[in-house]
């Protein structure tokens, strides 16, 4: 066997050689051949390992044709093996691979490109310093990014076009920041209307939108109950996502509201659109496909464990980014994950952008890398960041990185233009609408979202990893009684607290939790005036962004329990995280707003 995907069959007594014709195997070079009685086990560099049946064939032919297992015996000539396959692989995921590798290699990504062969870092924009920077997109020149300020930023990636933009400059003649419309953190930006509108989306549960190459204020789309966290455009409309659930389709041009999808169990973090399908991530774990101009819900797509946080599309493929701390590619039409292109990080994946082949990804370890998107290889590490990267942006040469310290930095990337041109035929699948192929593979059973146990773990978890240390030094334990929301009975419970998450257990000896409660989630711990009516407890209430828990500690003479210092610990401790909580900081507006 060799890299010319051929395998070669020799005669022992007479030297001579005949072939198995290439089309019948892989597409790239065969790594290795096994023999075991009557079966030859083949293995080739397009992640596939074939299976070849030995039976008796006319000599002085070369193999090939027949139904596996079929014997071919003719009069007075010679046996000579014949092999055939098992199961022949379609596709050719060795070539597109082939070509991300060629990609990679005149930019200069590969190990041992050296310090100047990669992308290298070419501008840092800190216009949002010392705010985190959430949102970014590029059109015509021109970066747009959104940020805590509450304002969009507007900057010429060539500080020679600033003269290109038409709206007031400031003193420096660059672009004047776009202000004064939200009230809260600018969370997304997108282009909208062949690059005529601008769409910003804010924490305050509106979405702005305003002329894109003159930064005038058009209009304000309300309807969102929640913070909006992510916009898309696609089919001439615009789709937004958010934290009250839902997903909202709006008429670009008109600014109305035209329908609402309704089926996540959780905030709606990412979407994005392919074909004539909307997709969409959600905190419940799952990514959803609808049609777009019925709103209908055709596929949802489970094996998270955490949050998603991006999503992006090539048909036939689909890549999803994960507070599980994973980058996974499905196919679109079947929902099944692809095993081999599956790759798990040290730390929560927050966006991603797909350009050439090559998947580029940003996360929780304030690194941006880049993999070749058919095998998920790891090609090159970026890092100019110092907190976690949100977003991502992608024009030909250049990809912006946006991050939680303010800055969006602008990196390089080598001429392109020199990629090989797909010269395949069309995939002959790709002929029928996505709807059409989704439909063809229907959900089986009801979707199920991640246990609220892992979802939870996983969040806690990353938003543990954004700070420094934990806050409260020691692991805080003990039973508490719990009231209940519907009763209001009473129930003792064994809670804990430590590293930003407090679990509560039936029994001090189980291992399964009956709920988590997220510090970041927390408000405020207040202790009550009096103690419980029957003089025993000593309550304090617990009050977090969905509702308000009653807890009480109490008095054990036997244990030397004393439970009004028991109440006091407690409430110390939970405010402590409330104190040094960054996320509870920047949303102390939105919380203040809220109704309980």
């Amino acid at each position: 066997a060799g890299n010319n995907a051929v395998l070669y069959i020799w005669d022992l007594s007479t030297n001579s050689s005949e072939w198995l014709a290439a089309d019948r195997l892989a597409r790239g070079g065969l790594t290795m051949v096994a023999v075991e009685g009557n079966k030859v086990f083949c293995s080739s560099s397009d992640n596939a390992c074939r299976i070849w049946l030995k039976s008796s064939t006319p000599g002085g032919k070369r193999p090939g044709g027949t139904e596996e297992g079929a014997t071919v015996v003719e009069e007075g000539v010679a046996d000579r093996t014949r092999y055939e396959s098992d199961d022949e692989r379609e596709g050719d995921a060795e070539e597109e691979t082939q070509r991300a590798r060629d990609l990679v290699s005149m930019r200069g990504m590969g190990a041992g490109a050296g310090e100047s062969g990669g992308p290298t870092l070419n501008n840092k924009y800190l216009d949002h310093v010392p705010e985190g920077v959430h949102g970014v997109c590029v059109h015509r020149g021109f970066l747009y990014s959104g940020g805590s300020d509450n304002m969009v930023r507007v900057r010429p990636i060539n500080p020679n076009d600033k003269a290109k933009w038409g709206g007031t400059p400031d003193d420096e003649g660059m672009p004047q920041p776009l202000a004064g419309q939200h009230t809260d953190r600018v969370l997304a930006v997108t282009v909208a209307g062949d690059g005529e509108f601008l769409f910003s989306a804010s924490a305050d549960s509106t979405i702005v939108k305003w002329n894109a190459m003159t930064g005038a204020y058009l209009a304000t789309l309300t309807g969102h109950t929640d913070w909006v966290s992510c916009l898309t455009e696609g089919q001439g409309n615009l789709f937004s996502g958010g934290w009250d659930n839902t997903v909202r389709k709006w008429d670009v041009s008109a600014d109305k509201f035209i329908a609402e999808f309704l089926g996540h169990q959780d905030p709606v973090c990412c979407l994005a659109v392919v074909g004539e399908v909307l997709l969409s991530g959600s905190r419940d774990c799952t990514v959803r496909a609808w049609k777009i101009d019925t709103g209908e819900c055709i596929k949802v797509y489970e094996g998270h464990n955490a949050l998603v946080s991006s999503v992006i599309a090539a048909d036939p493929l689909m890549y999803t980014a994960s507070w599980d701390k994973t980058i996974r590619c499905w196919e679109l039409a079947t929902g099944k994950v692809k095993g081999s292109q599956y790759k798990r990080l040290d730390k929560p994946v927050l966006c991603l952008a797909l350009s050439h082949g090559i998947l580029y990804a940003g996360g929780g370890d304030q690194v941006v890398r880049s993999y070749i998107a058919s095998t998920m290889e790891a090609v090159h590490e970026m890092d100019g960041h110092t907190q976690p990267v949100n977003a991502l942006a992608l024009t030909d040469h250049q990809l912006f990185s946006a991050s939680d310290d303010g800055s969006v930095v602008q990196w390089l990337l080598p001429d392109a233009s020199a990629q090989r041109q797909d010269d395949d035929m069309p995939d002959p699948a790709l002929s029928r609408s996505l709807t059409q192929r989704i439909l063809e593979h229907p959900q089986t059973g009801n979707p199920r979202t991640s246990s609220i146990s892992n979802r939870l773990n996983s969040e806690a978890q990353y938003l543990a990893q954004v700070d420094a240390e934990d806050p409260v030094p020691s692991r805080k334990e003990g039973w508490l009684m719990k009231q209940g929301q519907l009763f209001k009975r009473w129930s003792r419970r064994y809670f804990t607290l430590h590293k930003g998450v407090m679990v509560v257990f039936s029994d001090e000896s189980q291992s399964k939790p009956l709920e988590h409660i997220i510090m970041h989630d927390v408000i405020k711990a207040t202790l009550l005036d009096a103690p419980a009516p029957n003089g025993t407890l000593f309550p304090f209430t617990l009050e977090t962004i969905d509702r308000v828990r009653k807890l009480a500690a109490f008095s054990d003479k036997d244990k030397d329990k004393n439970g009004e210092q028991e109440a006091k610990e407690w409430v110390g401790a939970l405010n402590t995280y409330v104190e040094n909580n960054n996320l509870q900081k920047k949303i102390e507006q939105k919380r203040a707003a809220r109704k309980y």
